[in-house]
């Protein structure tokens, strides 16, 4: 890019909003009434059907409906939270780059209107594709088919008290699974893009910028919410799993729970650090990139004083002088300078994100203290 070109003007209206082809709008519906209206849909033919088969609550060796812990639990927790993930996530998209532009971390220029434009329209023809559809639902069914079903199945619980009720239930999990699946699948084409965007995008990294990220923060921002969403995903597999050894043994046993909880557990903890680095791993190439930049022009010039002193008459005490508060100054702006930020992301950030992901394992400690004590 041609550095002297003109910023756009906050008159333009890429400045000012996203192109009218970005793919976001908002719902004419709040998102918190989508998920209670999915919440009424799920659970209100299921209340009938284990009232009428009369197993609302646990009796005759079968667990109930109400007392099926697991079942509430994700329906309060990763359920919403998938749902309310979904909608979010192209304007968390648009928040990025609106944030970047706010922070005049990403610059635009003028003939950059039609290139942001085309960038935006790929990205919605990549992300609303219908093959990532097709691809969740059939890789779920073949999941849910080929190994849910028959587990299931053996459960005594409300879910095996009829045929109606089992399938139901069987295309509830379904639905929310692939729900699940789209979701990640729309997380990693948001990382592709992101890094397609400082490509195809001067980033300017602010090396002062009060947020303490270089002027990236609202990257930092984008990969915290989803740091959230993992960490409910990771209470819920908990619960979930406390639920199943009550289901099969109708007390929480910590043996089951240590073993059912192992390969969650490994691909939990790498998966959660994964997620939250990759959108920002270009973000930091650049801003190392002009830290470095920036400190070997510095050392440049240290290195011209120091030569410029050497080659002094040492009788010329108030040249001597001069230089070396020029080199003072040099010095301080070194350190300075060796402090600024390589990760587009500050404390406040981190924080947020570590206690999301260790949320779970609260629960699981929990369980076994509790499972220790009575």
């Amino acid at each position: 890019m041609n550095e002297n070109r003109s910023p756009i003007s906050k008159d333009n209206p890429v400045f000012s909003e996203a192109p009218p082809n970005f793919p976001f709008a908002k719902p004419k519906i709040s998102p918190l009434l989508i998920v209670l209206i999915f919440f009424l849909v799920i659970n209100i033919p299921i209340l009938i059907a284990s009232h009428q088969n009369d197993i609302l609550i646990s009796g005759q060796g079968r667990v109930g409906l109400f007392n099926d812990y697991a079942w509430w639990a994700l329906q309060l927790t990763s359920i919403p939270a998938t749902i309310l993930f979904l909608l979010w996530m192209p304007k968390g998209f648009s928040d990025v780059i609106q944030g970047l532009r706010r922070n005049q971390s990403l610059k635009f220029y003028d003939e950059d209107d039609q290139a942001l434009s085309a960038f935006l329209s790929r990205f919605n023809r990549t992300y609303f594709h219908w093959a990532w559809i097709v691809i969740s639902i059939l890789a779920v069914a073949g999941f849910i088919l080929g190994l849910s079903v028959p587990e299931q199945s053996q459960f005594q619980t409300w879910q095996t008290a009829g045929d109606f009720v089992f399938w139901y239930t069987i295309l509830v999990w379904d639905s929310i699974f692939t729900l699940g699946m789209l979701a990640v699948i729309r997380v990693f084409i948001s990382i592709f893009y992101f890094n397609k965007l400082f490509q195809e995008f001067k980033l300017n990294v602010r090396i002062v910028h009060p947020d303490r990220a270089g002027g990236l923060s609202p990257l930092g921002d984008f990969s915290v919410k989803i740091g959230y969403v993992i960490g409910i995903y990771g209470f819920a597999s908990v619960a979930a799993t406390l639920s199943e050894s009550y289901v099969t043994t109708t007390q929480f046993s910590s043996p089951m729970l240590s073993n059912a909880l192992l390969p969650l557990l490994a691909i939990y903890l790498v998966l959660a650090p994964v997620v939250f680095f990759a959108p920002i791993g270009t973000a930091r190439s650049a801003m190392r990139r002009a830290k470095q930049v920036f400190l070997l022009k510095i050392s440049d010039q240290i290195e011209v004083e120091f030569q410029n002193i050497r080659d002094l008459d040492t009788a010329d005490a108030e040249v001597i002088s001069l230089s070396l508060e020029k080199l003072d100054q040099l010095q301080r702006v070194h350190e300075m300078a060796e402090k600024f930020p390589v990760w587009p992301f500050n404390l406040r950030n981190v924080i947020r994100f570590f206690s999301a992901i260790s949320s779970p394992f609260v629960l699981g400690v929990v369980s076994i203290i509790v499972d220790i004590l009575f």
